[in-house]
């Protein structure tokens, strides 16, 4: 799991955003970074709109990125981690 805050890296990944991407709120309420959207894999909502079956798309070895915002004044950063991960650090929202 790696978290990044260049600017660079988040308006990259803002590019790569796809139009509807799926929301996502952290699991640890007391976390800096708490908002995002997932980045990859490329899910959208006008595609898939059960979440159970958003959470079955992403499994263990994939590669997920969320880019994202925590509460207002907080930096813009880039959150990257396998599916394990995903599911512990993130909810669908």
């Amino acid at each position: 799991m790696n978290i990044d805050t260049n600017n660079k890296t988040f308006a990259d990944a803002c590019l790569d955003t796809a139009f509807g991407a799926v929301c996502v709120k952290s699991r640890d309420y007391n976390a800096g970074h708490q908002f995002g959207r997932i980045v990859a894999p490329v899910i959208t909502q006008g595609m898939i709109t059960d979440i159970d079956a958003l959470y079955r798309l992403i499994v263990g070895n994939d590669e997920v990125i969320v880019r994202g915002h925590g509460w207002e004044g907080e930096k813009p950063f880039v959150w990257k981690g396998d599916g394990h991960e995903f599911h512990a650090t993130w909810e669908i929202d």
